[in-house]
Protein backbone atom coordinates (compact mmCIF):
# COMPACT_ATOMS: atom_id res chain seq x y z
CA UNK A 1 0.00 0.00 0.00
CA UNK A 2 1.41 3.47 -0.87
CA UNK A 3 1.04 4.67 2.72
CA UNK A 4 3.83 2.24 3.66
CA UNK A 5 6.23 3.56 1.02
CA UNK A 6 8.95 6.00 2.08
CA UNK A 7 11.26 7.79 -0.32
CA UNK A 8 14.70 8.46 1.12
CA UNK A 9 17.50 10.53 -0.30
CA UNK A 10 20.86 11.92 0.72
CA UNK A 11 21.99 15.36 -0.47
CA UNK A 12 20.65 15.94 -4.00
CA UNK A 13 18.80 12.63 -3.72
CA UNK A 14 16.68 14.12 -0.93
CA UNK A 15 15.45 16.83 -3.26
CA UNK A 16 14.64 14.20 -5.87
CA UNK A 17 12.81 12.05 -3.31
CA UNK A 18 10.71 15.06 -2.32
CA UNK A 19 9.96 15.96 -5.94
CA UNK A 20 8.86 12.39 -6.67
CA UNK A 21 6.64 12.27 -3.58
CA UNK A 22 4.99 15.58 -4.48
CA UNK A 23 4.09 14.10 -7.87
CA UNK A 24 2.95 10.67 -6.64
CA UNK A 25 -0.57 9.75 -7.71
CA UNK A 26 -1.44 8.74 -4.12
CA UNK A 27 -0.10 9.89 -0.75
CA UNK A 28 3.01 8.02 0.36
CA UNK A 29 4.10 7.17 3.87
CA UNK A 30 6.68 9.91 3.87
CA UNK A 31 9.97 11.34 2.72
CA UNK A 32 13.26 11.26 4.61
CA UNK A 33 15.74 13.91 3.49
CA UNK A 34 19.31 13.51 4.75
CA UNK A 35 21.69 16.48 4.43
CA UNK A 36 19.40 17.84 1.76
CA UNK A 37 17.36 20.83 0.66
CA UNK A 38 14.09 21.65 -1.06
CA UNK A 39 15.26 21.74 -4.67
CA UNK A 40 12.23 23.26 -6.35
CA UNK A 41 9.66 25.97 -5.57
CA UNK A 42 6.68 24.77 -3.55
CA UNK A 43 4.21 27.54 -4.40
CA UNK A 44 0.81 26.21 -5.39
CA UNK A 45 1.76 22.72 -4.21
CA UNK A 46 0.25 20.77 -1.36
CA UNK A 47 2.25 18.27 0.67
CA UNK A 48 0.45 14.96 0.87
CA UNK A 49 2.81 13.11 3.22
CA UNK A 50 5.16 13.76 6.13
CA UNK A 51 8.63 15.04 5.27
CA UNK A 52 11.39 14.49 7.82
CA UNK A 53 14.72 16.27 7.47
CA UNK A 54 18.00 15.20 9.09
CA UNK A 55 20.90 17.64 8.69
CA UNK A 56 24.42 18.47 9.80
CA UNK A 57 24.74 21.60 11.89
CA UNK A 58 28.15 22.27 10.30
CA UNK A 59 27.30 21.22 6.74
CA UNK A 60 29.49 23.25 4.33
CA UNK A 61 27.72 21.89 1.23
CA UNK A 62 24.13 22.69 2.21
CA UNK A 63 24.12 25.26 5.01
CA UNK A 64 21.90 24.48 7.99
CA UNK A 65 19.84 27.65 7.43
CA UNK A 66 19.04 26.65 3.84
CA UNK A 67 17.72 23.32 5.09
CA UNK A 68 15.72 25.04 7.84
CA UNK A 69 14.15 27.40 5.29
CA UNK A 70 13.17 24.41 3.18
CA UNK A 71 11.57 22.72 6.17
CA UNK A 72 9.63 25.90 6.98
CA UNK A 73 8.44 26.07 3.35
CA UNK A 74 7.26 22.45 3.60
CA UNK A 75 5.30 23.25 6.75
CA UNK A 76 3.72 26.17 4.90
CA UNK A 77 2.34 23.80 2.24
CA UNK A 78 0.92 21.39 4.79
CA UNK A 79 3.70 18.90 5.41
CA UNK A 80 4.16 17.41 8.81
CA UNK A 81 7.46 15.96 9.93
CA UNK A 82 10.46 16.88 12.02
CA UNK A 83 13.72 18.69 11.41
CA UNK A 84 16.71 17.34 13.30
CA UNK A 85 20.24 18.75 13.27
CA UNK A 86 23.35 16.85 14.33
CA UNK A 87 26.91 17.82 15.22
CA UNK A 88 28.30 16.80 11.84
CA UNK A 89 29.18 18.17 8.43
CA UNK A 90 27.77 16.74 5.17
CA UNK A 91 27.43 13.10 6.15
CA UNK A 92 25.64 10.60 8.36
CA UNK A 93 26.22 9.82 12.05
CA UNK A 94 25.02 6.98 14.29
CA UNK A 95 22.57 9.17 16.20
CA UNK A 96 20.94 10.17 12.92
CA UNK A 97 20.63 6.52 11.83
CA UNK A 98 18.92 5.71 15.13
CA UNK A 99 16.51 8.63 14.66
CA UNK A 100 15.73 7.50 11.10
CA UNK A 101 15.04 3.96 12.30
CA UNK A 102 12.76 5.29 15.06
CA UNK A 103 10.92 7.53 12.58
CA UNK A 104 10.27 4.57 10.29
CA UNK A 105 9.30 2.30 13.20
CA UNK A 106 6.74 4.82 14.49
CA UNK A 107 5.32 5.49 11.03
CA UNK A 108 4.98 1.82 10.10
CA UNK A 109 3.74 0.46 13.45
Amino acid sequence: HPSRVFLVGYSQGGGLALAAAMRAPRPLGGVLMLSSWVAEPLQEKKATCPVHMFHGAMDPVIPLEAARRGHAALLDVGASGVFRAYGMTHGVVDEEVRDIAQTLYEALS
